[in-house]
C-alpha cells in the first residue's frame, strides 16, 4: 500500500539541496533539511549520516514513535535562521527533553532545563508539574533542576506526602526528598525553640514590671543628698517613689506622673522594645 506524505506550503522543511539535504519522515510527514544541520548538532544523526548506514544511501531517515510536532519544533530550535525560544515554554521542554536526550543534541537538553528551572522559580505551578519535573529531571540527570524540586517538596507537606505515595518516584529520590525534609523540620525546631526562649523573655519582664515586689518603689529619703546612689529599681526598672525627687513641684509634673506609669515602663524597657522593633 502506498504512503502518502502530506507537506504544508509555509514549512521551510519542504525542499532542499538534492546534494546535501535528508529527509526526516515522521507520522507521514517529511521534513527536508540540510545534513550539515543535523550532523554538527546531533552525534547520533552524524553517525547515521556518515557512516555506512542505510539513511546514507537511501537519503531519509525515518522516526517511528516520534510526532511530527515535537521533531518540527526541534528543527526550528537547530535552524540558526529562527530564534531559539521554546514555543510552549516548559510544556515544549518536557516534550523536546527525551528527543535532545536520545539524539545527545546538548545544547537543547540545557535548554529546556532552564526553561523548566524558570517555569518552576516564576510561576506558580500545579504540584503535580512540580512532581513531574522532580522525575524527569531525576531521570535525565538536570541537577539544578532537581535540587530545586527536592527543595520545593521538602518545604510543603502536600508536596511531600505526594511524592511519598507516588509508585513513579524511585526509593532514592524519596529518601533524597525524605533527607532534605528533615533537614527542614531540624530548622524550623531551631526557630521555634528560639521564639520560644524570646517569649518566656517577655512573659517574664512584664510579670516583673506589672507585679509588685518588696524592693519595688521604696522610700529613699537619703537620695535627696546622696545622688550618686541608685535611682532606679533593680527588679523592674522603674525610677523611685515620691522621696526619689526633691521637690513638691517636680513630684506633681507631668514627668513624674509619666514615670510612675506601667505603660511608660514598658514602652522604654530595652528588652521588651527590641522584641517589638523586631517584628515590625
Amino acid at each position: 500500500m502506498e504512503t502518502n506524505f502530506t507537506e504544508n506550503p509555509e514549512s521551510p522543511y519542504d525542499s532542499y539541496d538534492t546534494t546535501s539535504g535528508i529527509e526526516l519522515v515522521v507520522e507521514n510527514e517529511r521534513f527536508r533539511v540540510c545534513r550539515c544541520l543535523l550532523v554538527y548538532a546531533s552525534p547520533v544523526f552524524k553517525s547515521m549520516l556518515t557512516l555506512e548506514f542505510k539513511e546514507k544511501q537511501e537519503g531519509e531517515v525515518h522516526l517511528p514513535g516520534k510526532r511530527s510536532k515535537d521533531i518540527k519544533e526541534l528543527l526550528d530550535y537547530l535552524n540558526p535562521g529562527l530564534d531559539d525560544t521554546l514555543a510552549d515554554g516548559a510544556d515544549s521542554a518536557i516534550r523536546l527533553l527525551p528527543l535532545a536526550e536520545e539524539y545527545q543534541i546538548n545544547k537543547l537538553r540545557d535548554k529546556c532545563a532552564s526553561t523548566i528551572l524558570q517555569e518552576l522559580q516564576t510561576n506558580d505551578k500545579p504540584q503535580e508539574f512540580v512532581v513531574k519535573c522532580l522525575k524527569m529531571s531525576n531521570q535525565y540527570c538536570l541537577l539544578e533542576v532537581l535540587q530545586y524540586c527536592v527543595e520545593k517538596c521538602a518545604m510543603s507537606k502536600s508536596l511531600w506526602k505526594m511524592v511519598r505515595d507516588s509508585e513513579d518516584v524511585p526509593t532514592e529520590l524519596k529518601a533524597k526528598v525524605y533527607e532534605e525534609r528533615l533537614y527542614v523540620l531540624e530548622a524550623e525546631r531551631e526557630e521555634l525553640v528560639t521564639a520560644k526562649h524570646c517569649m518566656m523573655g517577655i512573659k517574664r519582664r512584664l510579670n516583673e514590671i506589672v507585679t509588685p515586689h518588696d524592693q519595688h518603689c521604696r522610700c529613699r529619703t537619703e537620695l535627696k543628698v546622696r545622688s550618686p546612689l541608685q535611682r532606679t529599681c533593680n527588679f523592674c526598672a522603674r525610677t523611685w517613689c515620691t522621696d526619689n525627687v526633691s521637690t513638691d513641684s517636680y513630684r506633681s509634673s507631668y514627668w513624674f506622673l509619666c514615670n510612675h506609669r506601667i505603660g511608660y515602663n514598658v514602652a522604654n524597657d530595652a528588652v521588651l522594645r527590641n522584641f517589638l522593633e523586631s517584628k515590625d
